[in-house]
């Protein structure tokens, strides 16, 4: 059945100009006139706002293979249209490069918008838009604000009268939330209406939702604040609420009979607005492309909006990366095809539910984290196949902040980061700014201060930004500082931002901090003194590294006792320590790949992204040209898992530099440095048992599967005062049954995944066992039952009830809640004494504290 859709709304005649090249004179001569050698624009009229929706809109269903038709508006002499009866808008356009094209090519977009001309009275002579007034599925609303909304006599039949239920799709620009329109829709339409609005616009109406610093604190303030902010009661109205941000996520909002619930879908690897960053140029319809982009999988089913919002923002992105066409021919919009989305496209846009607290709960924030939805046994697996691939699959819905050669997937960081970022950006792009912008970095030794914020400074403008360093710690007097502030200078006059990275500006120089007070008049001013002159220093980033303090409240408060706080603070004061901290924009604290702190439950994840960087920076020839690393999954194992790096990432870049890999095709255990050498960084001696964890784990299963049978099998029957045909020496056993104990201990790795536990080798002598509770032991011999199960249909066997080993019969092939109780107290004796089976091979288990879910199994807690 071919099914009908409306689209209506304000509407505007867009005139889009681009340059027309001069003739060039030449010695020909030819009847051409004067004008042609002159340059100019060329310029065109197209539909606009509702009349381009409808367009998006026809063109979305077509790309979709659906039987539906679309009522839109006809334009006709668009040209002669003058502006005293039509909203005009303006737009020039550039040719600009496509992004990841090697060959060249170059598309035309937006280089600048020049606003609009239209009826001074503010009223549009809605004559010129033709609508058939026809019933309808789906309504499809346009509302700018230009006066649609309030022209009742304007609006599509099928919303006017009361019995005609359509789906409607309302996009609505500021003012929200008001108008005669609203108000109808609202009264009549209530639970058929979705309503698409712009994050820019709640912002504009003074709701604060933060902006590029990370997906879950977006998804957080905008949460808190519908369920809190007076200014969004109205929106609240509505059953479906779709926010966009960009064509780089959106947040659907639903409320049904007072039960609240939200879904996040991002593109993981960028922040809002991170697609504008990548591409260049603007274009216009891309609200309507994304409403377009909605309407299809919505009108074959309702409640569809994973695939429908998916949809709308990668048909914004299509078009959008389309232009206004190559520049080979005249500049007009490419519709066909921009919205043929493939299930492959969809998942780069992930999802997920945003946690909805209770009012009181949410005006604290909860803290949550994409990354953490991800259960420890997850995160702990995962972290492997990051470093080989970069980024597994698995990781796929966890953003990613990437600047330049630093990755990072801790929410923390990403904020850190994303906010210094935002702060270099403004400032490199503002040029009135004459004085330099203060930035603070700390974190522990090794952490990466100086790597993380050179690459952020890159990731944004790489020609311009010069690196210079300096270490106070290594300056004997202020002098010395003086000269390093004609270098930022000299640097500033020759075209460069100087990244000026002091380091250690902690350190001592006659007491405390007494370096802070010559950096006041620079921050303060943009000047410094020499001897009796004044000197400007310019446009320059000042970036101060913590030696001392590994933390901003360290050094803004202190550490320790209240005497030693106190102490602190004294010192601070002394030093002019507040006058500082008020010049100071922006602060970073860095974790680096140890962990900061008993609640630090991501170091494993920092761990394995940090890997990954170092190889491709130090080992590059290692990854090949699908992005896959060569290197072996115990040397991995070992770098991510060992306890402590002694001088944090420098540490993890020295093993990997004092590696043989410069003639190697593969990191392979053999091309790992020598003991004596890993001491220096690691404990080598846990590094190297991590690496050979498997060999001397498979070296053990004969042992462990010999006590299984030995000690443990045969003492069940013993004591349950039983004999059968297997109760003989392990020697005296069949191949057959040695090899099933054999399976049995080496599943034990795997059956302790499902409790959230671990192994790994222990030192002699210095190994703890755990005491697994009953839940967890009844969860362990469930899996042993499982594994038995398949072990026996897999060797041919099926149940009857009597055993027969001959015809391959065993009456225990049941489900474990039909098993009998004396067959279940054996699989509970046999995971019982795992712990201690493990740990007279050398291996102990470790599993994560409950207020703890740390997925490092290094650096997890370990019950006795």
């Amino acid at each position: 059945m071919v099914k009908s859709v409306v689209v209506a709304g304000d509407s505007v005649i867009d005139w889009i100009a681009w340059e027309k090249k001069p003739l060039i004179l030449s010695g020909e001569k030819k009847p051409v006139l004067n004008w042609m050698y002159s340059s100019g624009l060329t310029m065109i009229a197209r539909p606009g706002g509702a009349a381009l929706t409808g367009l998006l809109a026809e063109t979305s269903f077509q790309d979709n293979k659906q039987d539906a038709t679309v009522e839109k508006y006809y334009i006709d002499a668009i040209e002669s249209i003058p502006p005293t009866k039509v909203l005009h808008s303006n737009a020039i356009l550039k040719d600009f490069p496509i992004k990841g094209d090697s060959g060249g090519k170059r598309v035309f977009r937006v280089s600048q918008f020049y606003g609009y001309t239209g009826p001074e009275t503010g009223v549009v002579e809605t004559s010129h838009f033709r609508l058939p007034d026809t019933k309808a599925d789906m309504v499809i609303l346009d509302d700018a604000g230009n006066g649609f909304r309030d022209a009742a006599e304007s609006w599509p039949r099928a919303i006017r009268e009361e019995k005609l239920r359509p789906l409607i799709i309302l996009k609505m620009s500021q003012p929200l939330g008001t108008g005669k329109l609203w108000e109808h829709l609202i009264n009549n339409h209530g639970d058929c209406l979705v309503t698409v609005v712009s994050a820019n616009d709640l912002r504009d109406l003074g709701v604060h939702i933060s902006y590029r610093l990370s997906w879950e604190r977006v998804a957080e303030d905008f949460v808190w604040q519908m369920q809190n902010n007076l200014l969004l009661q109205s929106l609240l109205q509505c059953r479906n609420l779709i926010v966009r941000f960009g064509i780089d996520g959106a947040i659907h909002y639903t409320k049904k009979n007072d039960r609240i619930s939200a879904v996040l879908y991002y593109d993981p690897e960028l922040l809002e607005d991170g697609f504008f960053e990548l591409h260049q140029g603007k274009m216009q319809g891309l609200s309507g492309a994304f409403v377009a982009g909605l309407a299809p999988s919505l009108l074959k089913n309702r409640e569809n909006f994973a695939d429908a919002i998916r949809n709308g923002i990668l048909g914004a992105r299509n078009l959008f990366t389309a232009g206004f066409g190559p520049v080979e021919k005249n500049p007009d919009y490419i519709f066909n095809g921009i919205f043929t989305i493939s299930d492959n496209d969809r998942k780069r846009i992930a999802s997920i539910p945003i946690p909805v607290l209770s009012h009181q709960l949410n005006e604290q924030r909860s803290g949550w984290t994409i990354l953490g939805t991800k259960n420890r046994v997850e995160l702990e697996e995962i972290t492997e196949k990051m470093v080989v691939f970069g980024k597994d699959p698995s990781m796929s819905p966890v953003p990613v902040g990437s600047y330049e050669g630093l990755k990072t997937v801790d929410r923390n960081e990403i904020e850190s980061y994303q906010s210094i970022k935002n702060l270099f950006s403004e400032f490199l792009n503002n040029p009135k700014v004459t004085r330099p912008l203060s930035i603070a970095v700390f974190g522990p030794p090794g952490s990466g201060k100086s790597f993380g914020v050179t690459q952020l400074a890159l990731s944004i403008e790489k020609k311009k930004i010069e690196k210079m360093e300096f270490n106070l710690s290594q300056f004997r007097d202020p002098g010395e500082l003086t000269i390093a502030f004609h270098k930022i200078r000299d640097a500033v006059l020759k075209g460069k931002v100087p990244l000026a990275f002091f380091d250690e500006f902690d350190a001592n120089l006659d007491g405390r901090f007494g370096w802070l007070k010559y950096f006041l008049a620079p921050m303060q001013d943009g000047e410094f003194r020499d001897g009796e002159m004044m000197h400007p220093l310019g446009k320059a980033i000042f970036i101060f590294a913590g030696a001392t303090c590994h933390r901003f409240d360290e050094f803004r408060y202190g550490s320790g006792d209240d005497a030693a706080k106190t102490e602190h603070a004294r010192q601070l004061a002394e030093a002019k320590g507040t006058d500082f901290g008020s010049r100071l924009r922006g602060y970073i604290d860095i974790m680096g790949c140890n962990r900061s702190a008993e609640n630090d439950r991501f170091a494993i994840i920092r761990r394995a992204v940090l890997l990954r960087s170092l190889l491709s920076r130090n080992a590059g020839h290692l990854i090949d040209e699908h992005g896959v690393a060569a290197i072996d999954p115990c040397v991995v194992r070992a770098f991510l898992k060992v306890p402590d790096y002694r001088h944090g990432a420098r540490s993890m870049e020295a093993i990997i530099d004092m590696s043989l890999l410069s003639a190697k095709r593969r990191f392979a255990q053999s091309a790992l440095p020598s003991m004596a050498q890993l001491q220096i960084h690691v404990d080598a001696d846990r590094f190297m048992r991590l690496v050979l964890q498997d060999v001397v784990f498979n070296d053990a299963v004969e042992s462990i599967a010999k006590e299984i049978h030995n000690n443990q099998y045969r003492a069940t029957l013993k004591k349950m005062g039983k004999s059968l045909p297997h109760d003989v020496p392990w020697e005296d056993l069949p191949e057959e049954i040695r090899e099933s104990n054999r399976g049995q201990a080496k599943h034990i790795p795997e059956k302790l995944k499902a409790i959230g536990c671990g192994l790994w080798p222990g030192k002699k002598g210095d190994i703890s066992l755990i005491t697994l509770d009953e839940n967890e032991i009844e969860v362990l011999a469930r899996l042993e039952h499982i594994r038995w199960m398949k072990e026996k249909r897999e060797a041919g066997y099926t149940f009857g009830k009597t055993r027969n080993d001959t015809k391959k019969i065993h009456p225990d092939l049941v489900e474990w809640d039909e098993l009998s109780d004396e067959e279940k107290r054996k699989d509970r004796d046999f995971v019982r004494a795992i712990p201690l089976r493990l740990a007279d091979v050398g291996f102990e288990i470790y599993r994560y504290d409950e207020k703890d879910t740390h997925p490092d199994s290094s650096l997890c807690s370990v019950k006795n």
